[in-house]
């Protein structure tokens, strides 16, 4: 028997708007920008390492119905509230503003509950490779509104 809070997330099902992805590194190097971007975009050969790994995972039915659509890629950084832009600029040699994850906004319809918990497994599964570039991740769906 469902609750009410557990209808009211499945209610959301299929879901068509934005998928947002984002990842927060778990130290900072020189390539964990790019690797993290070329997981969630593309990759060197131009394909979603994501959205690939995610298609294995799925039967037939799902992969033929699966609308996902890379879209915007960003970094994601850590300003502390009290530095105006003028300190953020001075002390990024301290640590504000560094680089902390990336994010990716994906366009999707018709997105299954299965597909998304598939989808968590496979973010989970890369999350336990231990890159340096993977610490953790959030997952939002987005509705725009007009």
């Amino acid at each position: 028997m469902n609750t009410n809070s557990e209808e009211s997330k499945d209610r959301r099902f299929p879901y068509s708007g934005q998928l947002e992805i984002e990842i927060y590194f778990r130290e900072y190097r020189d390539s964990c920008a790019n690797d993290c971007r070329r997981f969630l975009h593309k990759g060197r050969n131009g394909k979603t390492p994501l959205i690939e790994k995610l298609k294995k995972k799925l039967n037939d039915e799902e992969k033929e119905k699966l609308i996902i659509i890379p879209k915007d890629y960003a970094l994601l950084r850590f300003v502390p509230e009290y530095l105006d832009s003028e300190d953020i600029s001075m002390s990024k040699r301290k640590g504000a503003g560094r680089t902390r994850g990336g994010i990716e906004i994906y366009d999707v319809a018709a997105l299954e509950k299965g597909v998304l918990d598939k989808l968590r497994k496979v973010l989970d599964e890369e999350k336990e490779n231990g890159l340096p570039w993977f610490n953790f991740y959030r997952i939002y769906l987005r509705e725009e509104l007009l």
